[in-house]
């Protein structure tokens, strides 16, 4: 609670000092605050040229067009070919650069854009390399813009690529530049932003808390100051406001109706994040989902994979595995083509925790491992605290405690140095007195942690005895699980009104069917429909519909041999196999099974004789059974054309006449035998 009071302090010491409310945004029902400081030329024209490109978007191209032929400096024109490349792309239009009559200008600008080309599609290291031989290029003219421009974007790309170490150097020096320029070309209020999230995502939250308030200072009047809301809803999320952060961050999704599908999902990611800090799974999945849709339309890789990563373990946290699965295993894809080790650290963490969760350790113990390799090959403490508290879980659940005890150590020791930094900087920028204390109590009960662990160990050494009691207890009960599978499945097995095979078994059990061992014997399949059965339960009711079936059943049950198979595929459909059946008996069995059906009566629930008849097809064939699924598409069209002529009688799917697409005649499922 004091850190929140400390940030809502220094926002509101902010905006009743430097700020105003834009009478131009009041229609979102949200306070845009501004500032009253002292304006320069460049500024003033950053701010005409935002509110005209929302206006009017082509008088805002006009007014580039117009300064940057008028611009002699390259930086200058180089931060305005970028607006040129932001405006075309914004409409997927292409934008190579302006033709220009100074070769020298015109090989730097087509790097340029490439570079930002390269960047907007997620080749972070080709960019990366252009941005880099570009700014050494500024540096020996001596452009201070153009230097600003080139530092600005390794710092927003370097940022987004989760290396803010690095991103820092960039971050740092472009501030120095900015104060030592007067009018600087680049608007504070777009470079302050990145600056300030570059100290936020190192937890740096004194200089990000003072960045952010240099950024409302300088933020043009009457403009959207969504993002910052984005971003302040985010720190206070860091430090556990929940209710407040999510107050900022639906007033900048507010502020954001009308705004692209990027900015939209921006903030959607920032709410779901949050509410997966909570807990609260199903709106956290809702926004995920919205963010994901959003940028699709938009291709952007980085934020797509962060998305699929929230989606998994937001599903991971409702329990759905399969689906949690599938988006980590994306989200996972996505990082390696976009060379990001923090999202791939991110996705083996969330992996191994979706099989822990699931009580799979060993596949849970090789994610884990994965992530801790990855974060010590990248130096992330953060991340190799994580991976070496959870391979510590996993071994504990395992009962290899002495592995437990070795990785909690490793997970304390770098906990307490993070922890060290974190407070201090905490202390320092929070302005907190009782810091320490709690630093304090955070590593006493670390330390007591580990003391307990240590005594688990020396326990461990004289209860040996007691693991295999527990073992047998657990191979028990695994049989009987075995033996509880069994008898579902043999439940499962058979059709609960009828007693024949189930549609699943009754195909499972043709599959395994062999060739015929003689060359005088053949298999028959028999797929049969009953006729008009819509009308008997329409007139007489479904009980007497069940009857219906259960006697059609009961007759073809009589005259089948041992061996044979009986089958409901499902409503009035029946499949049969008579096995080892003589070529000129094949019809003869068919029609003795129509016959029974068709010539015998049973008593509906308000004891009428009824009779009901079945429309048939089959196919002989000494063949094996396991193409199933081609031999069933035959018969199938075989009783469509039983049906078209009359019903009530069998057709012969191999001799008589069937109009039947010609590829099916031309694989050679299997090898048809006349009867």
């Amino acid at each position: 609670m004091n850190h929140f009071v400390f940030v809502t302090f220094l926002l509101f010491i902010s905006f009743c000092s430097y700020s105003q409310i834009s009478t131009s945004d009041r229609d979102h029902n949200s306070p845009v605050y501004t500032s009253n400081l002292s304006t320069t030329p460049n500024a003033n024209w950053n701010a005409l040229y935002l509110s005209t490109l929302n206006h009017s978007p082509e008088r805002a191209l006009n007014m580039l067009q117009t300064r940057y032929i008028g611009s002699t400096s390259y930086g200058d024109k180089l931060y305005l070919a970028s607006l040129l490349y932001q405006y075309m792309s914004h409409r997927d239009q292409p934008f190579y650069g302006i033709a220009s009559n100074d070769s020298d200008y015109q090989a730097i600008e087509t790097a340029f854009i490439s570079a930002l080309m390269k960047d907007g599609k997620g080749q972070y290291e080709q960019a990366q390399q252009g941005f880099l031989t570009l700014l050494a290029r500024m540096q020996s003219r001596g452009d201070l813009t153009g230097k600003a421009l080139l530092k600005y974007q390794l710092c927003r790309s370097l940022n987004e690529q989760a290396k803010y170490h690095q991103a820092n150097y960039y971050c740092s020096a472009l501030e120095s530049d900015l104060h030592d320029i007067a009018d600087p070309v680049l608007p504070k209020f777009g470079t302050y932003r990145v600056i300030a999230n570059n100290h936020h995502f190192r937890s740096d939250y004194q200089a990000a808390l003072d960045t952010y308030l240099s950024l409302i200072n300088v933020f043009p009047q009457g403009h959207d100051i969504s993002g910052v809301y984005n971003d302040v809803g985010n720190l206070l999320k860091e430090l556990k406001q929940y209710e407040k952060s999510a107050e900022y961050l639906e007033g900048a999704l507010i502020l954001r109706t009308n705004a692209s599908d990027l900015m939209k999902a921006q903030v959607h990611h920032s709410l779901a994040d949050l509410y997966l800090n909570q807990e609260q799974s199903d709106l956290a999945i809702h926004h995920f989902q919205t963010a994901r849709t959003l940028l699709s339309s938009s291709s952007h890789s980085y934020g797509i994979a962060l998305t699929n990563l929230g989606l998994g373990k937001a599903y991971t946290q409702r329990k759905d595995y399969d689906l949690a699965r599938a988006y980590l295993i994306e989200s996972l894809s996505a990082s390696s083509e976009l060379s990001n080790d923090v999202i791939r650290t991110n996705a083996y963490l969330a992996i191994s925790d979706m099989f822990e969760e699931q009580k799979l350790p060993t596949e849970a113990l090789n994610y884990a491992k994965q992530a801790l390799e990855l974060a010590e090959q990248v130096t992330r403490h953060k991340y190799i605290a994580q991976s070496l508290l959870q391979l510590s879980d996993i071994h504990q659940s395992l009962g290899d405690y002495q592995q437990a005890f070795y990785f909690y150590q490793r997970y304390s020791s770098i906990q307490m140095e993070a922890r060290d930094i974190d407070n201090r900087l905490a202390l320092e920028a929070l302005g907190l007195t009782h810091a320490k204390y709690e630093q304090e109590l955070e590593n006493s009960f670390l330390t007591h942690q580990a003391k307990l662990d240590r005594v688990q160990i020396e326990k461990m050494e004289h209860q040996r005895w007691m693991y295999n009691i527990v073992v047998i207890l657990l191979l028990c009960a695994a049989s009987f699980t075995v033996l509880v599978n069994k008898t579902v499945r043999a439940k499962a097995a058979i059709d609960g009104l009828t007693k024949a095979y189930s549609r699943t078994e009754i195909i499972r059990r043709i599959k395994r069917v062999k060739r015929c061992k003689g060359t005088d014997k053949q298999h028959v399949l028999v797929l049969l429909d009953l006729d008009k059965f819509k009308k008997i339960n329409d007139e007489h009711g479904h009980p007497t519909g069940d009857r219906a079936l259960v006697h059609i059943s009961d007759q073809i049950r009589k005259h089948l041999v041992n061996g044979e198979l009986f089958g409901r595929l499902g409503g009035e459909e029946f499949a049969l196999m008579l096995t080892d059946t003589k070529p000129a008996e094949v019809r003869e069995r068919v029609e003795e099974l129509h016959y029974a059906i068709s010539s015998t009566v049973f008593l509906s629930e308000s004891k009428k004789s009824l009779n009901v008849t079945a429309s048939f097809a089959y196919l002989a064939t000494s063949n094996a059974l396991s193409d199933f699924d081609d031999l069933y598409s035959v018969l199938d069209q075989a009783l469509y054309q039983a049906k078209s002529n009359g019903r009530n009688c069998i057709i012969d799917a191999y001799n008589d006449p069937i109009d039947l697409p010609d590829v099916i005649y031309s694989q050679p499922v299997c090898e048809p035998t006349q009867p």
